[in-house]
């Protein structure tokens, strides 16, 4: 099949997108290409077609009425349900905020597996382990502005696992916490808490959607009347099928004082104050509905999303811009605060519709 014929047959399993699905207009201007990423990987192959061409298939736009960025074209459920429950199960930030992968032994045996992928052409494993070693070396504070951490990253990137070798002092030296916020340690922030209930107003009862594994609830469940992660079916997120060691995600809940998990449809109108919503609006096919049903359950929203200066990933159907964020809280006649600063290094945004 040649170049032409593998982009339509790319196009041929997507479905066209002809209107914000924000605000509805029609009006749009050409944003970003996607970067390739382990998601683009996976599509690719469940959709029998070349990354590059799926990549170039999925434009991102940015709509000149409200802000918001988002694809011109989307996959179908049927192949977003077969990513997360086949191809992509585990979510792996969130089970990186609990795992014990932030370690120097742990990097260097990482090192390892990347160096015999690559000795044995593999080219999947030698892209999931690079991928793996950058994603740790991007966490560590210490290194943030060390001029031999690009050399690092540079060694990784080429396959130069003798030069990141060489430097086995310095990593380890370097390495102690994860840096807040990014991926080996999630969103579990005491600080970030205190900030929201201080601009919120009083939080008696708290509650998380999304991931069970790397949000605040640790937290509120000590500190609130009530605290609760909700359940909901996304074809574009992670389901019952992320499980580790066959204990499914939620299960990490169960060591949480005071935290109960309860299905999304099930939530009475007003029950909670507060919801935190960390990564997953930018999944949704068609957020301003799901943001309706969300402030019937609750009053406020604490939604941290990428910053939009990036080029929105294949798997992200949105891409939220201020102005965007600033439509959508005037829409439900919230207010905006995002003034937590300590989020942004880390390439997140925080913003509180209150």
């Amino acid at each position: 099949m040649n170049e032409g014929s593998t982009e339509t047959a790319s196009c041929e399993l997507l479905h066209e997108v002809s209107s914000c699905p924000l605000c509805g207009s029609t009006e749009r201007d050409s944003h970003s290409i996607s970067s390739a990423n382990l998601y683009s990987e996976k599509l690719a192959a469940l959709a029998g077609v070349e990354e590059a061409d799926l990549i170039k298939a999925l434009p991102n736009a940015e709509c000149r009425s409200c802000g918001l960025i988002y694809k011109n074209r989307w996959f179908p459920r049927p192949l977003l349900e077969a990513l997360f429950r086949d191809s992509v199960p585990l979510h792996p930030k969130g089970w990186d905020a609990r795992s014990n992968r932030f370690t120097p032994d742990n990097f260097f045996a990482e090192l390892e597996r990347y160096k015999a992928a690559l000795q044995r052409n593999d080219v999947e494993q030698t892209a999931r382990w690079r991928r793996a070693l950058l994603s740790i070396i991007d966490s560590i504070p210490a290194l943030e502005n060390y001029p031999d951490r690009l050399a690092i990253e540079s060694a990784i990137e080429l396959g130069d696992c003798a030069a990141v070798c060489s430097r086995k002092a310095l990593i380890r030296e370097a390495m102690d916490e994860p840096a807040p916020f990014k991926r080996f340690a999630g969103f579990r922030s005491r600080e970030m808490w205190d900030w929201c209930l201080e601009r919120s107003g009083k939080v008696a009862a708290y509650a998380e959607l999304g991931c069970p594994l790397w949000g605040m609830l640790p937290i509120a469940g000590s500190r609130v009347e009530r605290a609760a992660f909700l359940s909901r079916p996304e074809p574009n997120y992670w389901g019952s099928s992320c499980r580790m060691d066959g204990r499914p995600c939620t299960a990490a809940l169960g060591s949480v004082t005071g935290v109960e998990q309860k299905d999304w449809n099930g939530v009475k109108p007003g029950e909670f104050d507060l919801i935190g919503l960390f990564q997953y609006l930018d999944h949704l096919e068609n957020p301003l509905a799901f943001m309706e049903e969300l402030f019937l359950r609750a009053r406020s929203c604490a939604l941290i999303l990428d910053d939009f200066s990036q080029p929105t990933a294949i798997q992200h159907f949105t891409g939220w811009t201020l102005k965007a964020i600033q439509w959508l809280a005037k829409h439900f006649g919230k207010r905006i605060d995002d003034e937590f600063e300590p989020i942004r290094a880390s390439g997140n945004r925080l913003y509180l519709l209150c």
